[in-house]
């Protein structure tokens, strides 16, 4: 399934090896949800070309950011200890460079082996054609969590 995903990326894209969007949101609970000052919990997701969460991971969102989410969740745990995107490399040029399975995130995540962020400089062409795939990749996540919420909005 993994390989298909990441063909999707490639084809659509130009994103080798990319297995998936992650994006953070707050999900509103509605009034009166709890008697804590809970209104909303943060919630993470992972998603493919086709706008299928492939991982959800969600917090009460009273102190949380997605930085912190993101450390706390199985994800980042599974990702550091290299039991998740640790499928095949891919060589990327004639010396034999390799790019392993990562996923994408906006400016707010860390740069990591396995989740690559936007270039905040943009200096060359390459780079400026990197955050312009990076970019258009990244709306299949908002484009599945506009689905989301608008399938279970709140109507208080």
């Amino acid at each position: 399934e993994m390989d298909k995903i990441k063909s999707m990326f490639d084809k659509i894209h130009n994103m080798q090896n990319c297995c998936g969007v992650i994006y953070t949101t707050h999900i509103p609970l509605g009034p009166n949800w709890s008697h804590e000052k809970y209104d909303s919990i943060l919630m993470q997701v992972v998603v493919d070309p086709k706008m299928r969460f492939l991982n959800i991971w969600s917090e009460l969102a009273d102190s949380m950011t997605q930085l912190s989410i993101l450390h706390e969740s199985g994800l980042f745990e599974e990702c550091e200890k290299g039991a998740c995107l640790n499928g095949s490399k891919l060589k990327t040029a004639l010396d034999g460079s390799e790019v392993r399975e990562y996923i994408i995130g906006d400016a707010g995540y860390p740069l990591l082996p396995w989740l690559l962020t936007p270039y905040q400089e943009v200096l060359s062409d390459s780079m400026t054609e990197f955050n312009r795939r990076h970019s258009a990749a990244t709306t299949c996540a908002l484009k599945a969590l506009a689905r989301f919420k608008d399938t279970w909005r709140y109507g208080g």
